[in-house]
């Protein structure tokens, strides 16, 4: 868990979520603006921690203003992706995702981390310069992934990236066959 002056950010499971209020400001599923609009939030966080997810949250005074939703990557076996991370709109530009989101690393440095590119409209520059800051690295276009490991743990992850490859081309001569 860190906390930061009256922030708190932390790993939670579905009844600490039952417990926390949801900020206004959240628009990337609900536009969180009524009562209404913030509990369906908060059910979709608790939904995806029953899925598996791992869900971190930064509040204030018992309200959720940003979030991170953190899954395995089916892609990677071992590595993990962000499905989302936000930040309430009165709270951006504070240091808070970057505060979720280092948590999260510091928890699990030696983790893949892997995340698909989807910012709001106007926000594809600064969500770029965010994730590199952070030591992300463009793969695709639309794909960034984050590799914290070194010297042995590092060259067994590429012989098992080659593995998986030659798997895949061996899977997809069978299937083009």
């Amino acid at each position: 868990m860190a906390e930061k002056g009256s922030l708190t950010v932390r790993k939670v499971n579905a009844e600490q979520l039952k417990g926390l209020k949801v900020s206004a400001g959240f628009s990337r599923w609900f536009r969180t603006e009524d009562e209404r609009m913030q509990e369906e939030l908060r059910q979709l966080l608790i939904n995806r921690v029953f899925e598996g997810s791992e869900v971190w949250v930064a509040t204030v005074d018992d309200t959720i203003i940003g979030y991170s939703i953190i899954s395995d990557w089916t892609a990677l076996p071992g590595g993990k992706v962000i499905d989302a991370i936000e930040v309430s709109s009165p709270y951006r530009g504070k240091g808070i995702g970057s505060t979720l989101l280092k948590a999260f690393i510091d928890e699990n440095p030696n983790t893949i981390i892997g995340l698909l590119l989807y910012p709001e409209k106007g926000y594809e520059k600064e969500l770029l310069k965010f994730y590199e800051k952070m030591g992300f690295k463009n793969v695709t276009e639309d794909i960034m992934v984050r590799v914290a490991v070194k010297g042995p743990k590092l060259q067994a992850l590429i012989r098992y990236l080659r593995e998986l490859r030659d798997l895949y081309t061996k899977l997809l001569e069978l299937l083009s066959a």
